[in-house]
């Protein structure tokens, strides 16, 4: 299977709109036909998702959890600018999904294993052309996206997800923190986590890109970082045209020898860092 046809482009668009990832968006792949049959006992759809760029179809499983096949194409377009669809700027703007690793996924979970950082895994998969996709069928037969379990919790609770009691998103953190000084984030973990954002130049982490597991501390609970998102992950916008966008728009940042911007990088984390990393002190970092 061929992910990105439309990126296979002549000479100049690759010298203004950049290399990026094309020839890996273009070559042929295998890829593995989800088994709804065997994945956790048995697969349900149950909802579409994807407020951004991609889609998403959610299925429960026989063993209670929840899954989800997030596409691995992505529309700049879905959801606004209508008026612009189908011009110039529309074209510009899906060419730059090439700028994106198709299966950086696959190349960070790895390296998050290896550093401790807690993640969920994530697996190459096509939706198979299935009845039992019901009316979800027409939308999702045939695509490509990653597959991955959300962090769950346990029954009355008993450990969950990596052994932890609650499984919480980043607005229901906040109020936690907001409520009692017994609920604290470990600094320490979530600069651990950043510091390999920085590393995978990912620049998409956002509050809305984190889950929190809650772990005890004696009477207290500590929360740590779950990334959760890795579509930006190794993102390279490169070519002249992106030189030129980026004297404007730092988040333009290309994968290089030498790290991007810090700006470009950051700032789209600047909430959450200022909130969290400010006890730490300079031994922490190095």
């Amino acid at each position: 299977m061929i992910l990105g046809e439309r990126f296979r482009v002549g000479a100049f668009k690759r010298w203004l709109y950049g290399r990026d990832y094309r020839d890996l968006w273009a070559t042929p792949i295998e890829v593995t036909v989800l088994d709804l049959d065997r994945i956790g006992g048995g697969l349900t759809p149950l909802r579409t998702g994807g407020a951004g760029q991609s889609i998403s179809l959610h299925f429960t499983g026989q063993d209670g959890r929840r899954y989800t096949v997030r596409s691995l194409d992505k529309d700049p377009m879905k959801r606004k600018w209508d008026e612009l669809k189908n011009t110039v700027v529309d074209d510009v703007l899906q060419d730059m999904i090439s700028a994106l690793l198709p299966t950086g996924a696959l190349v960070v979970d790895p390296l998050l294993e290896a550093t401790g950082i807690l993640h969920t895994k994530h697996t190459l998969v096509v939706i198979p052309d299935d009845q039992r996709l019901g009316e979800y069928r027409k939308n999702f037969a045939g695509l490509i996206g990653m597959l991955q379990e959300h962090p769950s919790e346990g029954p009355d609770d008993t450990p969950g997800f990596a052994g932890s009691r609650k499984i919480s998103g980043t607005d229901k953190l906040w109020k936690r923190l907001e409520k009692t000084p017994c609920n604290r984030v470990d600094a320490r973990a979530y600069l651990k986590a950043r510091l390999m954002d920085f590393l995978i130049n990912d620049r998409d982490r956002h509050y809305g890109q984190w889950r929190w597991a809650r772990f005890p501390a004696g009477d207290c609970h500590t929360w740590l970082p779950i990334p959760e998102d890795r579509d930006q992950a190794f993102v390279d916008f490169d070519g002249f045209g992106m030189a030129v966008a980026r004297r404007g728009l730092p988040m333009q940042i290309e994968f290089d020898d030498a790290y991007p911007s810090l700006v470009g990088l950051s700032t789209t984390g600047w909430e959450l860092d200022r909130q969290f990393l400010a006890e730490l002190n300079k031994a922490a970092w190095d």
